[in-house]
Formats: structure tokens, sequence, C-alpha cells
């Protein structure tokens, strides 16, 4: 830009009443921020709104769910005995469980070498190798090997073989995959006899370590005595899976999940309300109204804080969802067609109900459940689709939510209007800024001129005074 010269001449500050100058003259630029800014507060409460419309739409979903109200618990008395889950086929009821053995895969060892690291052929005279079967598949044992070797052969097989190999205190531990009474099976080299050098089997060809017996699990259930192989039973109580954990006795009681149905219903109030209280709080339904003749600075301040005030597609969702949950659900033919007769309902209370929260009587929701469970789930998920009379609320909630929440949505479009006008301004911002840039540049121009000018006249002065000076003493 050139030499600028901040009042070195003059005496004045040049350069400070450029600045003020031009930040009168940027005074529109701010406006334009200002109103910028305000469509960009109004865009992330959009965002905002979103997010907890979202969590709505997840709890309203759960409660459409059917397996929701549908589903079983399998409660034990003595979880060290026995545990227990239950599909939504399962019916309601008590069953005694004494459990005698627990099932037991089958465990056998090697003799203890020195070494497992170390070939075979040097640590067992006369070892050989040769070829094996293992539960009725060949296995090849080379006179190199190590444990470790036929250990990690083996449990690369371990599909094929159906057993699992490790190592404890140089001995080769073989335990087969699956519990229940049947055993390892071992057919050795009839030559060179690998399986009963390494102690696996005697030479009459039986096991000779055995550590864990194969054995089934034992129990009765209601008197009724149950063989399995597994310690997992799904086929003893009709949709009851059965874990049998240890032996004694234990009580298994099916009944209605009635706890994930409330923790939905408490999450769906959770939620909506936290919907609601954003909607009070973005449109300042609690604050105080703004009055004629507001000045701009205060308005825009309130914009800030309260940037849906007056936006009817928030006042509109804000009445859908009051009326969702507070209208009866016309055409059921349960004895339940309204959430405050289940427990849900707004506060009593002229503030508090205008505010929009809703409650949960918890107590309430749960006698409901216990005295009818299915006019419960039709209360929330009924659905014309399905054959029903009558929509429920979650499912007329989740179709409104969803038409704000979906991709080109109204929240979608909401946004896509406040994107271009925030892009508009900010254009103009841009196009200000840079019309500022050259009226500063020009002050300057003419400032520096101004000063370059006095230094020169005054360049010239002392000359003359110079010369007058010379003249005198002539």
């Amino acid at each position: 830009m050139g030499v600028q010269f901040g009042g070195l001449v003059s005496g004045l500050d040049t350069l400070g009443i450029i600045d003020k100058l031009m930040a009168v003259e940027r005074r529109p630029a701010v406006l334009l921020t200002q109103r910028k800014g305000a469509y960009q507060v109004r865009y992330d409460a959009w965002s905002e709104l979103e997010t907890k419309l979202n969590d709505l739409l997840t709890a309203v979903n759960e409660l459409k769910a059917s397996a929701t109200f549908r589903s079983r618990t399998a409660m034990s008395t003595n979880e060290a005995v026995v545990t227990g889950t239950a599909a939504e086929s399962a019916v309601s009821g008590k069953y005694a469980v004494t459990v005698n053995q627990l099932a037991q895969a089958h465990r056998v060892a090697s003799d203890r070498q020195t070494s497992a690291s170390t070939a075979l052929n040097s640590l067992i005279a006369g070892f050989n190798g040769g070829t094996v079967t293992i539960n009725g598949q060949s296995f090849i044992i080379n006179a190199d090997d190590t444990l470790e070797t036929i250990r990690d052969r083996i449990n690369t097989s371990t599909q094929t073989l159906g057993v699992n190999a490790t190592i404890v205190d140089n001995r080769l531990v073989v335990t087969r995959n699956e519990t229940g009474a049947t055993q390892i099976s071992f057919t050795d080299d009839t030559a060179n006899k690998p399986l009963e050098k390494l102690g696996i089997l005697t030479s009459a060809g039986a096991i000779k370590n055995e550590l864990v017996a194969a054995r089934d699990a034992s129990l009765t259930v209601d008197l009724v005595a149950v063989t399995r192989s597994s310690n997992t039973l799904t086929d003893v109580i009709s949709g009851v899976t059965l874990t049998l954990k240890g032996t004694g006795s234990s009580t298994i009681e099916v009944k209605n999940d009635v706890d994930r149905t409330v923790n939905a219903v408490k999450a769906f109030v959770d939620a909506y309300n936290a919907v609601v209280n954003l909607i009070a709080d973005k449109t300042g339904q609690n604050a105080k109204p703004l009055e004629k003749g507001t000045r701009s600075d205060a308005y825009n301040e309130d914009l800030q804080q309260h940037p849906f005030r007056g936006d009817p597609a928030v006042t509109t969702l804000s009445s859908r969802l009051r009326r969702l949950v507070t209208d009866k659900v016309a055409g059921l033919t349960t004895q339940y067609e309204a959430l405050w007769q289940v427990g849900v309902s707004l506060p009593s209370g002229v503030e508090a109900a205008k505010q929009g929260a809703i409650t949960l009587d918890e107590t309430k929701l749960r006698d409901a459940l216990a005295k009818d469970p299915a006019a419960v789930q039709k209360l929330f998920s009924a659905g014309t689709a399905e054959g029903d009379a009558a929509n429920g609320v979650a499912t007329r909630l989740y179709a409104d939510l969803y038409e704000y929440t979906k991709a080109n949505g109204l929240i979608d479009s909401a946004q896509q209007v406040l994107q271009v006008t925030i892009d508009r301004y900010e254009d103009r911002i841009k196009a200000f800024n840079e019309r500022l840039e050259l009226r500063r540049r020009d002050l300057v121009r003419r400032f520096t001129a101004m000063e370059q000018s006095l230094a020169a006249l005054q360049a010239q002065s002392q000359w003359l005074v110079g010369q007058f000076g010379a003249a005198a003493k002539g």
C-alpha cells in the first residue's frame, strides 16, 4: 500500500481517525452479521430439535414393537444352580429344577515330558511317530515332532478332529470340543505305537491319563428326569433356555417381562419431555413477550435466546404432539383408550399443563399391565395396517415424527430455506467488506497525501527561513 504517515507532520492521529471513520461506515456490515447470526441460530435450533425428535422416534419405535410388551423373563431363585431366558412363546409358570450333575467334556493327558519344545525322538526312546486316529480321523505324528507342534497341528484341525489341545506342565492335554458322555476315541499306530509312548494310551489301548470323565447332565424338572449332553438346554421347557451352572435346586419362574415395558414407557416420557421442554425454551414460552418498539439490539438478543419465537411450524408441532398424547384413540375396542388411563398424563396445574411435559405414574402403569397387558399394547402399537380399527399412540407419533426427521422432510426443508438466506447474507457481507477495504485504502491514500504535502510545505518553509537568515547575515 506504500508508506503511511501516521500524523508525523500534522500531529494528527490519522490512523485513529481512519479507524473511527471506518467504524461508522462498518455499521451496516455489523447489522448484516447480526441478521445472519439470527438465521444461523435458528438453523442450529432446528438441528437440536431434530436430535431430540430422533431420540423420541427411537423411544416410540420401541413402543411399536410387540416384543416390548410380549417378552418373557425366566427368573431363577438360585442362579448358582441354573439360569434361564424365555422367548415370547414361553408359557407363564413355575418350574422346580434339581441339577444332579453337570455335563462334562472328556479330557485326557499324556505323560509328563522334560520339555514341550524338544523333538520327541530325543526325549522318548524308540519314538518314531506314526499315523493314528482321533475320533475316527487320521492324524500324523512325526518322529521329530514336539508337544508344541502336535498341539498346534491338532488345533489347526480342531473342527475335523472334534478336540482341542493345550500343554500343561509339559503334558499334552486333549479336550473334546463338546460336553456329554461321548469319549474321545484314539486308535494307535499298530507298528510304532506313538500314543502309547506319549502316555495317552496304555499297551492295551485304553486311556492312561483321564483328567475329566465324559458325562451327560442329569437333572429333574418338576420331578421329570432329564438327561442331556449339554449344560444349555433348549428343549426341556417350551420356549425357555436353561443354562446349568452347578448342582442343587432352584425354581424357574416364567412371567411377563413387565420391567422392559415400564422402562420403554419411561424412555418415551423422558424423550417426549426433552422435545417439549426444548420447544418451550426456544419459543420463549416462559419468557416475557416482546413489547412494541423493542430496540433492535434487544430484539436480536431475544432471537439468540428464542429462535423459534413466533415460528408457526414449531407451534404446529407442539400442538400436534400434545394432541397425540392426550386425545383418545377412537376405535379401539379394548378397555384402555387414552394414555392417562395407564399412568401417562399431563401434570395438574395450569402452568405445568401449559409447558406440555407429561408424567408417568408407574404404579398405575404396572396395574394396567397386570390387568390387561394386551390392551396396553394396543393402546400404544395398534395399527390399521395390521388390521386394527385404529392407530395406537406410538403408531401415530411415529408417522408424524418421521415426516419431520426424514431426508428432505419438514426439518430439512426449513433448514434449506434458512441456508439460502444465510448464504445470501454471507455474500452481502463479503461484498460490503470488500468495498470497505477499498474505502479504507482510499482514506489512507488521502491522509498519506496530506501528510506528504504538509511535509513538502514544511521543507519549503524551512528552506525559506534559511535563505532569509543567510541574507540577513550578508
